[in-house]
């Protein structure tokens, strides 16, 4: 529209211009413009500009061909401009034509539109006017960065008060781009660290999803989407539900909120890395005891916790075996392997047997005995490089948001080295079993 608006005006200034600079020669006789260049630049719709000349300048008024032929093309161009803006018009307002309004906005969107994304994505997060900042807007432009869409079919009914559009959409992987999601929201859930973890704004969910789009390549797909459209005195207006909007966005708001989108054992290996990643420190701070062995020494206890999470940090590391899903519960059997501490209480109990027979179990009092135990158990864990591995099964249920495992005795044992193996070692009357 536009562009034939501009067209039709600088045609008519330029059948106007020559009207007027063949007069201009003609009084000062020069060489003249072709008659037939005249009538041409009226052909090719300057016959406004070249009639309002002929008036204007009173020139060409009394040869047939002009004061007849220019107004004949004026009306026949009329006639037609009227003709075109009425299809325009018509197809402009056309069910078709709405969905594809619809579907280009989508590539330059508004905030109130990026609110729209945000409160469907992520139902969770309270969102206020102020939430759409650069990151959000930088986030979503990545996310329709690939938008594109292509009209199939048009039905309207035979009473014309409704209608119906199918359009295919075409626009990143969105079923890869959630599973990346959730994995890194699953990351953040299982986050261990003694400064603990604040709720997640909406600005978190944007930055996530910008990295997300910034450091992945996704595949195109597309999906077909099915527009209900009904018409009132202002034209054709689409119905809109959540089934169009998640259409809109080839199908994220689905797959970002599917409770089920990663797999059990896949969650429970996000929270082994994340205790595989570990410290000694960070170990301490999760286990939140003092004097885990209770040696009540107050001169080694602190070291003997820091040396036994030191071997806990050292060589744990897990194997995935198998997952079994039942409905809102799974059964993942794993393998996780930490410090022997059979053989380590093993070792420490044929040290106190070796103390106990000595003249010091006599003389010591208590604070010299715990130190000695606390001493002993030190050396243990020094001189015992093996570790054990422990087959397993986690408990998963899913709440309805994601998988979470269970934290059980089993799982929190073999975490420790199968202390509860040691212990019956270390309380059996005989060592070597």
């Amino acid at each position: 529209m536009i562009v034939f608006a501009a067209y039709f005006i600088i045609i008519n200034i330029c059948g106007l211009a020559v009207i007027g600079i063949d007069k201009y020669r003609a009084s000062r006789k020069k060489r003249r413009i072709p008659e037939r260049a005249l009538l041409t630049a009226g052909f090719l719709g300057g016959s406004l500009g070249i009639w309002i000349g002929m008036r204007l300048f009173r020139h060409k008024t009394h040869k047939p061909r002009f004061y007849i032929g220019i107004p004949v093309m004026l009306l026949l161009q009329a006639v037609l401009c009227i003709l075109i803006f009425t299809h325009i018009r018509e197809s402009y307002g056309r069910p078709s034509a709405v969905v594809s309004r619809q579907l280009q906005s989508m590539k330059d969107p508004s905030d109130d539109m990026i609110r729209s994304f945000a409160s469907d994505a992520f139902p969770s997060v309270l969102i206020s006017d102020g939430d759409v900042d650069e990151s959000a807007q930088e986030a979503i432009r990545l996310f329709f960065r690939n938008y594109d869409y292509s009209i199939l079919s048009e039905k309207i009914d035979a009473d014309k008060s409704s209608a119906f559009v199918t359009a295919d959409i075409t626009n990143i992987d969105t079923h890869q781009l959630a599973n990346d999601l959730c994995t890194e929201l699953t990351k953040r859930s299982a986050h261990i660290s003694p400064e603990g973890t604040s709720p997640l704004s909406l600005h978190d969910y944007f930055d996530m999803l910008r990295s997300a789009l910034e450091t992945h390549s996704y595949e195109l797909r597309t999906t077909t989407a099915e527009f209900h459209l009904s018409r009132s005195e202002d034209g054709w207006r689409i119905i809109s539900d959540d089934e169009l909007q998640n259409s809109l966005v080839s199908g994220f708001n689905t797959w970002i909120n599917d409770p089920y989108l990663l797999n059990p054992d896949d969650v429970l290996s996000i929270y082994l890395d994340e205790f595989a990643s570990l410290t000694p420190d960070e170990w301490l701070w999760y286990l939140d005891t003092d004097d885990i062995f209770a040696t009540y020494s107050a001169n080694y206890a602190a070291e003997l916790d820091r040396l036994y999470t030191e071997r806990i940090a050292g060589c744990f590391s897990y194997q995935i075996n198998g997952c079994r899903v039942n409905g809102d519960t799974a059964k993942t059997d794993v393998s996780i392997t930490s410090v022997d501490m059979r053989s380590v209480l093993r070792l420490y109990r044929s040290k106190l047997l070796a103390y106990a027979e000595s003249s010091e179990s006599i003389t010591d009092d208590d604070a010299a005995l715990s130190d000695a135990k606390a001493v002993y158990l030190m050396e243990a864990l020094r001189e015992t490089d093996a570790v054990s591995t422990q087959k397993i099964t986690v408990m998963m249920i899913n709440d309805g948001k994601t998988w979470q495992p269970q934290i059980s005795s089993d799982l929190a044992n073999a975490f420790l080295g199968n202390i509860q193996g040691g212990l019956e070692v270390f309380n059996s009357s005989d060592a070597e079993n």
